[in-house]
């Protein structure tokens, strides 16, 4: 993407603001800040040995960069609805009289009842049974997400964060577009925007294969450049 450059005082922001904040957050190692508003770019910084282009880790914003925009995209094309039953899409989902219930809405918005991988905010690798599985994808997210996170509570009637929950999102969709949604960014938003393969990354740059589908993480594991990050 050709960005435009333009001063924070042109773009009615405070330089000085600007770059206080740059200020605090180097403090605490962080190593790119830009700030875009109206198309244009108001201020950009990198730490040494950063850049326009290098990604960065962005842990659960993955959540909207792959999760978000890969459920836009399948909505927009009319290949689901939002509140399409998500037994449409797994089938193992199909028989089971909980899970029977929750719908690509609730999936999308942390109100599937679907049981988070979190636990007394135990690291990921001291995480028991099913759920410090999930982290290290021992065999896969998905298998776990479909057939070990339990339903908490009704669909769509309480709010509780849920990793599984996103999983079976990416799930979903990949089942509804007919291809994984990695290829699905890059080919309908990644490219047509500008942005070069090596800005951007997701999935823990691993596929799953399950049920015929070639499956991608969306709930993290995902790296993008900062202008990549605006862009999207």
């Amino acid at each position: 993407m050709d960005w435009q450059n333009a001063s924070p005082d042109d773009l009615a922001m405070n330089g000085d603001a600007l770059d206080a904040t740059r200020d605090g957050l180097a403090s605490r190692r962080t190593n790119a800040f830009l700030v875009a508003r109206h198309g244009k770019i108001a201020y950009e910084w990198y730490a040494p040995d950063h850049g326009s282009d290098v990604g960065h880790y962005t842990a659960s914003m993955a959540k909207a960069l792959v999760g978000g925009v890969s459920l836009m995209i399948a909505l927009n094309d009319g290949r689901m609805q939002i509140d399409d039953p998500a037994r449409l899409y797994v089938p193992a989902w199909r028989d089971d009289p909980r899970k029977a219930g929750v719908t690509i809405r609730h999936l999308a918005t942390h109100s599937s009842g679907v049981e988070d991988a979190e636990a007394d905010g135990l690291p990921h690798g001291e995480l028991p049974g099913w759920k410090g599985a999930f982290w290290r994808q021992e065999p896969d997210a998905f298998t776990l997400s479909r057939d070990e996170a339990p339903i908490l509570f009704e669909p769509g009637t309480q709010y509780a964060y849920s990793n599984p929950g996103m999983a079976m999102l990416s799930y979903c969709v990949t089942a509804a577009m007919g291809q994984d949604v990695r290829t699905l960014l890059r080919d309908r938003v990644m490219r047509p925007l500008g942005i070069s393969d090596a800005e951007w990354s997701v999935g823990y740059g691993k596929t799953d294969e399950l049920d015929g589908l070639s499956l991608v993480g969306n709930w993290g594991g995902g790296g993008y450049s900062a202008r990549a990050t605006a862009a999207v």
